[in-house]
């Protein structure tokens, strides 16, 4: 049987970011024609990768998982160093800009990062685990294709300059400062095919990676399909929400959404809505009359939540895909996007459901526009959001396209 290694940064229960539980996704649907094994990290927390869970194999949905230990937490003043440094933010380059001096050195290339100054970059983003890389290394020719997910991590940079001869690289990359820095060109060049979620995605790394034009590549995305929870009766909340399901954090645009919510319900007083965060609760939010935390919750609990809702908001500037909304869509729920992510207004335009917005304005215009929908119209959208998904998201389609790459790898 052709055995396979997915390698993810973090993976498990505990998780519910998008790139892992794509990667979770996808492995429970490849591994009934192939042997797949999990290669990720043991940790939970993506702000410092210090290890949650204690043992190094385990199987998680009949799957075998290999845990790594990473050598350190995220140290935040290097972070942000190395981070000015690979996106040429530093103070001088800076000061070069306000006098019209910065475009003269850049073109002449004088500001591009060291191989060191990469390398410590990377190891600072995490998770830094050399013995994950190592196994890579030492047990490359136990699989006969490795398929990385996430452009951005120490990981998949470092795996894919080892097996990047008989890769799968799924990047999931969006329109972010990091994505255009010098110091991820390789991953595209080493990679063998390139699967991407969405055409934006795919017309976005082409056209600042020319070298991606080059490599065998298609665009699979995820699949979506019923799944039945049970009801969770201790949330069983009685007054109208929205609904945000995610990582709260203000690169998701969560400290935007919660300013906005709030001064929505300054100016409407009497509207009887509330917001709710599902994920991790974040130090800097607190919750109040209007807006409530629930922490992470189970995939009953957050199933439950999605059903109920009035809508789903996605705040989020950078999406590559963005699962949770393909999810509502399916269960014809109402999705309202920041417009300014080109992949979550495509998802609301194609599908011609839901609803997107600019800036605080039209938020509050939104808003107000759902909760004046008839129950016609709340069908209309339901119906046009989950014959979009169907059309577009499923496994068997997606799971041939994989199929067709792995055998192009073993064939190559």
């Amino acid at each position: 049987m052709t055995k396979i290694a997915i390698v993810i940064q973090r993976y498990g229960d505990e998780i519910n970011g998008g790139a892992e539980t794509h990667a979770r996704l996808l492995a429970k649907k490849l591994s009934i024609d192939y042997e797949i094994t999990i290669l990720t990290t043991k940790a939970v927390d993506h702000s410092n990768w210090k290890d949650y869970y204690s043992e190094d194999l385990e199987y998680i949905d009949n799957i075998k998982t290999k845990r790594f230990s990473c050598t350190s937490s995220k140290p935040d003043k290097k972070f942000r160093k190395y981070r000015r440094i690979i996106l040429k933010r530093t103070k001088f380059q800076q000061l070069l800009s306000k006098v019209g001096l910065y475009s003269f050195f850049n073109k002449r290339k004088y500001f591009e990062a060291t191989e060191k100054e990469n390398d410590l970059w990377l190891k600072s983003v995490g998770p830094n685990s050399p013995e994950l890389v190592e196994y890579i290394y030492t047990n490359k020719d136990q699989y006969d294709c490795f398929i990385f997910f996430t452009y951005l991590y120490y990981t998949t940079v470092e795996g894919l300059k080892i097996v990047g001869n008989k890769s799968i690289y799924v990047p999931t990359a969006h329109d972010e400062p990091e994505f255009y820095a010098s110091v991820y060109n390789s991953t595209y060049k080493n990679a063998k095919f390139i699967m991407y979620n969405t055409s934006f995605e795919k017309k976005l790394i082409e056209a600042n990676h020319k070298i991606a034009k080059t490599k065998r590549n298609n665009i699979a995305g995820i699949g979506l399909e019923q799944v039945n929870y049970n009801q969770q009766p201790e949330h069983n909340y009685s007054f109208k929400y929205l609904l945000y399901i995610g990582r709260i954090e203000g690169g998701k645009g969560c400290f935007e959404l919660y300013d906005f919510f709030n001064k929505f319900k300054v100016s409407n007083p009497n509207l009887k809505l509330k917001l709710i965060f599902v994920g991790k609760k974040n130090p800097k939010l607190l919750p109040n009359n209007d807006i409530i935390f629930t922490g992470f919750v189970s995939n009953n609990v957050k199933q439950h939540l999605l059903l109920n809702c009035e809508a789903l908001i996605i705040p989020s500037y950078y999406e590559s895909l963005s699962m949770v909304t393909l999810e509502a869509m399916f269960e014809k729920k109402i999705v309202i996007a920041n417009g300014n992510c080109e992949v979550l207004k495509n998802h609301i335009t194609n599908s011609d459901s839901g609803f997107y917005y600019h800036n605080e304005n039209e938020f509050y215009n939104t808003i107000n526009k759902l909760m004046s929908l008839s129950e016609h119209e709340l069908k209309q959208h339901g119906e046009k959001a989950r014959k979009y998904v169907k059309q577009n998201y499923t496994w068997p389609h997606i799971i041939e396209k994989f199929d067709s790459a792995i055998k192009f790898i073993k064939n190559s």
